[in-house]
């Protein structure tokens, strides 16, 4: 019994033993056949070379929308409003009737004007023919005092019918003299006649209102049926929108090229509204003689004819104004990249790796954007693939 134990405990201890040791030497084997080191992972890319263009400066802006004229319609008479022909918000064109002011009061007072006038002409065609009638009194009564001088120094007449005559030729002189005061005096009232039909006749045509310009209508102010009160009752607004101004100010340092390219070329302006797609076109017609000391900018106007009426008055747009053009290096848009620390794009090197390249951008244009400073012609910028780049990756250019 004794001899089997200690067979049954030394067959144990060898049985853990081997397993042990082939244990030990699977692991060993283990560690030093499994996993290589791994190769790093290439990161498929897009680019496009740095290219040297001519293209055109622009200067960007906030601007705000002005109507060229905005007019407050009132009357020139004082009467009773009769008529509207509008609605609000109507597109309305010059010489367009807008308003009707009762024109009856004004139609009785040119109808009295016009009859005063005719008698005071008629009074003028009896008082010239009045004139007449005694200046061929005058004629004859001065020949008649001649030929009794005649007479008398024959003695064919006596010295009384001699001073009878001399007297009707100075009485007939007097009364041609009256004659013509009284025509003068005629012709006046004749005059101021004529001037009080025009002025009636001016007073009848203000009852008619018409837009002095092609515009947009505001709110009606006063309704039919109200009293106006000449040169002082605001009936409505227009604001002429086509064409139409955008306002917008730049820099001062920008002032002496502007200066110089706008009085060589038409340079061009456009202003895209808020939350619209469509830039609205139109041309820089003004610059401001005085640069705004406390802003260090200049204002500038460009004018824009607005026929789809992209612009409002009073909206605010973000515009650009295009200068001549220069050379400058530019990349496609897409391969700027911001970070922490301003702008970059990731530069392909020769040996197929990216590096990390500091950028100072300008305008973009057209899908490209301008570099600066930071990069030079011919070098090679990722456009596609960046977000898995990093330093010295890896990198192979998809075809």
């Amino acid at each position: 019994m004794t001899v089997f134990l200690k067979k049954s405990g030394l067959l144990l201890f060898t049985f853990l033993f081997s397993a042990a040791f082939l244990f030990s030497s699977c692991a060993k084997s283990g560690t030093t056949s499994s996993q290589p080191q791994k190769k790093a992972r290439t990161v498929l890319i897009k680019a496009a070379p740095v290219l040297q263009k001519t293209i055109p400066q622009i200067l960007s802006a906030i601007g705000t929308v002005q109507a060229i004229s905005t007019i407050s319609v009132q009357p020139q008479v004082t009467g009773k409003l009769a008529e509207v022909y509008f609605k609000e918000g109507d597109l309305v064109k010059k010489g367009e009737l807008l308003f009707k002011i009762d024109p009856r009061p004004f139609q009785i007072a040119l109808n009295q004007s016009r009859a005063n006038l005719e008698k005071d002409e008629a009074a003028l065609k009896q008082a010239e023919a009045n004139l007449q009638r005694d200046r061929a009194q005058e004629k004859y009564n001065l020949v008649e005092a001649e030929r009794y001088k005649i007479l008398l120094g024959e003695n064919y007449t006596s010295k009384e019918q001699y001073d009878q005559m001399q007297t009707s030729a100075l009485a007939s002189k007097a009364t041609v003299l009256a004659d013509q005061a009284a025509v003068q005096t005629a012709k006046k009232a004749v005059q101021a006649d004529q001037a009080a039909v025009q002025n009636a006749e001016l007073n009848l045509s203000y009852c008619f209102i018409h837009s002095p310009i092609t515009g947009k209508t505001g709110a009606i102010l006063i309704r039919p049926g109200n009293l106006v009160t000449a040169e002082s009752s605001t009936l409505a607004t227009l604001d002429q929108l086509q064409p139409i101004y955008v306002v917008f100010s730049v820099p001062e340092q920008n002032l002496n090229e502007i200066k110089k390219d706008m009085a060589a070329l038409s340079l061009p302006v456009s202003a895209l509204p808020s939350g619209s797609r469509k830039s609205a076109e139109g041309r820089l017609t003004f610059m401001s003689n005085t640069v705004n000391s406390s802003t260090g900018t200049i204002e500038l106007r460009g004018t824009f004819q607005n026929k789809k009426e992209l612009l409002w008055p009073g909206q605010f747009v973000n515009v650009k104004l295009t200068l001549r053009s220069i050379p400058a290096f530019v990349i496609p848009s897409q391969a700027v990249q911001y970070g922490q620390n301003g702008t970059f794009v990731f530069v392909v090197l020769s040996n197929h790796t990216v590096q990390v390249y500091p950028v100072v951008t300008g305008e973009t244009y057209q899908g490209e954007t301008v570099i600066e400073k930071g990069l030079k012609s011919g070098e090679t910028v990722v456009t596609d693939g960046q977000l898995n780049l990093f330093p010295g990756a890896e990198i192979s250019l998809q075809k």
